[in-house]
């Protein structure tokens, strides 16, 4: 029994390992994406509004449809209008109604009354053909800034999930570094104080590196630690997760390419965006102008009306024709105008400020491209010192101060290597935000 109860065991362990295993398997940037793009209540809100914005413009769609109404009611009065007018409602007006004493001072009647009726316009001086026009306008901006909402929350997951990698790979450089220095320290023997002052300097000196190598391990740890957190509030949950290790060069050029060899000169999806939202407002100005013109329509109306003598129906049937006047005519067209101004100069400035952005970002990512391999360069140059400076305090030939300024040495060129790739993530994702296309190339839409 005992055996059968352990074979059981370890068959539903195997069974649902590939689930357990896959639940904390280490994700990478394309896995996360899809989780973070499924879970953000920024994309949720965006959504929404996109949404919302179908419907309204589903309404719109149908302004040229008659209304249909229902009007019911049923009530008391001896208000002497009211009854006079029932009892004619009813056609069953009497001559002993048109008695001055009756007339005018009535006994309580209960009514019935109800209306069924139609209504039509058939112009109202173009305002709902251009109400419509704007909620196109509207609808297709909403629709673009829904794309670009997730081409942000993208890049912005990548500075995060990028940053996590950089001081995830330069912490590892930090700790094989800092494991070297305790195993030379471990070995450094210097004897008395006042006998060997130079000595004790020496080991001052690479125990000062020391402190400063467990420093720059405890930043890495809360750099990674803060964008562990912001990713886990996207994914909307508190549990800890796992991101596969990568290395940092390799995964960025993945991400956005090698060095940019072409300045981007076409609008962001945010810049797109706008230019529909300033025509929808400028077309939702130009409805203000239908105040001007005429409006006309027709109309159809049944009315029934049950009251304590009988009952009857009436129709009315008709057309309208309405043109309203206003001192304030004469200043809308010039309102218009104003706005549609505004708008242009609006949408302009965007324009002239986002292509500053794009410039900008593009010479400083140039700038740091070629900082970062000078970097490279002089941290490979740096480690090749030390291990000549490693085996020339072996032999005697340098003493530990000296020594201990190349482990500094080598601890600033890890230190400038993690600002240039950092500086280099921030600027890509800044600039490729202001990209006009969002495309993942592995497939995360």
């Amino acid at each position: 029994m005992k055996t059968t109860i352990t074979r059981f065991f370890y068959f539903a362990l195997w069974v649902y390992s590939p689930w357990v295993l896959s639940d904390t398997a280490p994700l990478d940037f394309l896995s996360l994406w899809q989780k973070v793009q499924v879970q953000s209540i920024d994309l949720k809100t965006q959504q929404q509004q996109l949404k919302l914005t179908q419907v309204q413009k589903q309404q719109s769609d149908r302004h040229i449809l008659p209304s249909i109404y229902l009007d019911a009611s049923q009530f008391a009065t001896n208000d002497a209008g009211a009854v006079f007018f029932g009892q004619l409602s009813q056609r069953s007006a009497e001559a002993s109604d048109f008695v001055p004493a009756t007339l005018n001072n009535p006994a309580q009647h209960v009514f019935t009354q109800v209306k069924t009726g139609v209504q039509w316009n058939l112009y109202q001086g173009g305002a709902p053909s251009l109400k419509q026009k704007a909620l196109n306008y509207q609808l297709e901006g909403q629709k673009i800034l829904s794309e670009q909402s997730k081409q942000q929350l993208y890049f912005e997951l990548a500075y995060q999930y990028g940053a996590y990698q950089i001081y995830s790979e330069y912490e590892d450089k930090i700790l094989a570094l800092e494991s070297q220095l305790h195993q030379q320290i471990e070995n450094y023997h210097v004897g008395q104080k006042s006998s060997n002052p130079l000595g004790h300097s020496g080991r001052l000196g690479l125990e000062t590196v020391s402190q400063q190598l467990s420093s720059q391990v405890a930043l890495s740890e809360s750099k990674k630690e803060s964008a562990m957190i912001q990713i886990q509030t996207w994914l909307n949950q508190n549990e800890s997760i796992k991101l596969k290790s990568e290395k940092t060069k390799d995964w960025i050029d993945s991400i956005f390419g090698k060095e940019e060899s072409t300045l981007p000169l076409h609008p962001s999806l945010k810049l797109k965006a706008q230019k529909r939202f300033v025509e929808a407002q400028k077309t939702q100005a130009s409805a203000q102008m239908a105040k001007l013109k005429p409006q006309l329509g027709v109309f159809a109306e049944n009315t029934f009306t049950h009251g304590s003598r009988d009952e009857a129906q009436s129709q009315t049937v008709g057309a309208y024709f309405k043109w309203q006047f206003s001192f304030e005519n004469g200043l809308i067209g010039r309102e218009v105008s104003q706005q549609h101004a505004i708008g242009n100069f609006n949408l302009q400035s965007q324009q002239q400020k986002e292509f500053t952005a794009k410039k900008q970002l593009f010479s400083l990512i140039k700038t740091t491209l070629d900082n970062l391999k000078r970097v490279e360069q002089s941290n490979k140059m740096l480690q090749d010192q030390l291990k000549i400076s490693q085996n020339l305090f072996k032999n005697g030939a340098i003493n530990g101060w000296q020594l201990s300024q190349v482990y500094a040495n080598r601890l600033t060129g890890e230190n400038h290597w993690a600002q240039a790739y950092e500086q280099l993530l921030y600027l890509q994702t800044q600039l490729h935000q202001l990209g006009e296309d969002f495309n993942i190339k592995q497939g995360g839409l």
